[in-house]
């Protein structure tokens, strides 16, 4: 009995070395989002939108908008 108590006070404290762990490793995408947004004007929104990460439908959709958008200056 005393050793399964040992064994799993051992395997407790390993999974919690692990949650340490992980939290540390993590970094939260949104924050480095907001931060980026945070820092948006009017001046480098274009680059921002040429730039950005999504889909091909959305891709599409922003070279439209940009297209239309410098044409129309």
């Amino acid at each position: 009995m005393n050793q399964t108590n040992q064994l799993l006070n051992k395997i407790k404290e390993n999974e919690i070395k692990n949650e340490k762990m992980d939290e540390d490793i993590i970094i939260n995408p949104e924050d480095t989002v907001d931060d980026e947004l945070d820092n948006l004007t009017e001046d480098n929104l274009d680059e921002y939108l040429k730039n950005v990460e999504c889909d091909a439908h959305s891709k599409e959709l922003l070279n439209k908008y940009l297209k239309n958008k410098e044409e129309n200056k």
